[in-house]
């Protein structure tokens, strides 16, 4: 029968790093993000490791400001919202939309044809922008001109 991990087993899979990092040097999964069983149960390496030393709140996760998934360093860790997450992402630029080198028509973002929306720092395209802000205006104004010939504007 194969020997089950327990809580001690935890702290002989990583390695403490030049970089600060205590790296995960067993199992991660597709994102990776350290993993192991204990009796049985899946834990995800960087949450239980906070779990060691508090109570993580309901709809709260782990973040690592390293950027560094498999670091389970409690000095790299904090708890947060996956608002707070996806803020943090956006400012370090680290979310999936910074990764792309064009938009969904096509166009190149450079950073000519690029602009950071100020409300939650997600770029988007100014050709592509530009569009819709013409059509926009032009089915607005077909409605004005429509409703200007059926007896004025309500």
């Amino acid at each position: 029968m194969a020997r089950r991990n327990t809580e001690a087993d935890f702290h002989t899979k990583y390695k403490k790093l030049t970089s600060g990092c205590w790296e995960w040097q067993r199992t991660k999964n597709r994102k990776g993000y350290g993993q192991f069983r204990i009796n049985g149960v899946l834990h995800i390496a960087h949450r239980y490791m906070v779990q060691l030393y508090t109570e993580i709140p309901p709809k709260h996760i782990v973040m690592h400001s390293c950027d560094n998934p498999s670091c389970v360093n409690p000095e790299h860790l904090e708890i947060g919202t996956n608002d707070e997450n996806m803020a943090d992402m956006y400012l370090k630029e680290r979310h999936c939309t910074f990764k792309k080198t064009h938009c969904s028509a096509g166009h190149e973002l450079t950073p000519e044809n690029t602009r950071v929306r100020k409300h939650d720092r997600s770029r988007c395209c100014r050709t592509c922008e530009r569009r819709r802000c013409i059509s926009y205006y032009n089915r607005i104004r077909k409605h004005k001109l429509k409703a200007l010939k059926e007896g004025g504007l309500r």
